[in-house]
């Protein structure tokens, strides 16, 4: 026992709440922080941010004309899948957040390095449910629901390496880990059988209910430069749901002026539809005469587009930018945008207390 360097429990003793942080510096720490260093929700959040937008020129550059189209066709239903995943990730920076200011439970450990005679809280304030723990399992989720046959078994192996790497460092409890395995898994369930149009309700409900919780408790008081400020953390995600949204729109969005090729309506289907759809019409060479019949074949209520005239809608759409690279270039400004604002907020807490 390293009597200089030592924790004591934030809230109770029980094996749920109690801290689990060894004392003194040990290898199971070392493992466990060389382990979050990769496998992390900002880390994935930024990883798949820069896969989006290096994907055009991974499968486009110097293409024959001829197979265009359907790498092009290829390309949409990679950046749709990489959407809805950073999607997910989206729910542990902002869901996770506005959710401590739900449950205002306290992280498990107060740690001193002086043998006792000043002690520190170990982490932010809140740490219920385990942020780290919900990406964890959604990460894990996603390698056993999508990737190659072979990586169920590594996704099955994340979640609980993520939950008690998240314990073991003294970050959260046996609880709050728990807890936010479980959510990750429910989550990823339910966004990945709900129709799409789902993810713009779940992003206008986790940034409203991050800032009505995060500003009405008493409790966020920060200093200047605090790296636990609970409110950058939260504008750190919000950053990338709004990056999503935009992306997401416009890839339902684009082509609204041609009725075959429209895809608003494909809001309706879940991700497992739009993929299919779109995994047809590149086996298909994305030949536009398909496009009806695949459409419908996805699911019986939809109707011919080409038989439905244009309305105000409609019109008011065909005057948005359709340029993916437009897109592209304003999504990323908005992001780091607010990632400014998430350092300046940090830096100088003015939303804050």
């Amino acid at each position: 026992l390293d009597m200089n360097n030592f924790c004591v429990n934030e809230n109770d003793n029980t094996l749920l709440n109690r801290c689990l942080k060894p004392n003194g510096h040990t290898l199971v720490v070392d493992i466990a922080d060389l382990f979050i260093a990769w496998i992390n929700p900002r880390l994935l959040a930024v990883m798949v941010f820069v896969v989006l937008n290096a994907l055009p020129f991974i499968q486009l550059r110097n293409l024959p004309k001829q197979l265009y189209r359907r790498t092009r066709l290829s390309l949409h239903r990679n950046r749709i899948f990489l959407i809805n995943f950073l999607h997910r990730i989206g729910y542990t920076l902002t869901l996770s957040v506005a959710l401590y200011g739900v449950f205002r439970q306290k992280r498990p450990c107060t740690c001193t390095q002086d043998g006792g005679q000043t002690f520190k809280h170990f982490g932010s304030i809140y740490g219920m449910p385990s942020g780290d723990s919900m990406g964890g399992a959604i990460f894990g989720m996603f390698l056993m629901d999508f990737a190659p046959r072979g990586w169920n078994i590594l996704g099955a192996l994340v979640i609980p390496s993520i939950a008690a790497e998240r314990a073991i460092l003294g970050k959260h409890s046996l609880a709050q880990v728990t807890v936010g395995s479980i959510l990750g898994i429910v989550l990823h369930i339910y966004s990945t059988h709900t129709p799409q149009f789902f993810i713009l309700i779940d992003t206008v409900i986790s940034i409203l209910m991050g800032f009505i919780t995060l500003t009405i408790d008493p409790a966020q008081r920060y200093t200047l430069n605090d790296e636990n400020n609970l409110m950058s953390w939260f504008l750190f995600g919000v950053a990338f749901e709004i990056y999503v949204a935009i992306i997401f729109l416009h890839f339902y969005l684009t082509d609204i002026k041609h009725p075959k090729r429209r895809r608003i309506h494909w809001l309706r289907f879940n991700l497992r539809d739009v993929l299919d759809i779109l995994k047809k019409q590149e086996n298909d060479e994305g030949e536009d005469d398909d496009d009806d019949d695949m459409n419908q074949s996805a699911s019986g209520y939809i109707q011919d587009v080409k038989e439905k005239p244009e309305n105000t809608i409609h019109r008011i759409l065909s005057y948005l930018p359709t340029s993916d690279t437009m897109i592209y270039v304003i999504a990323a400004i908005v992001l780091w945008t607010i990632q400014f604002i998430s350092i300046l907020q940090q830096s100088y807490n003015f939303l804050g207390r």
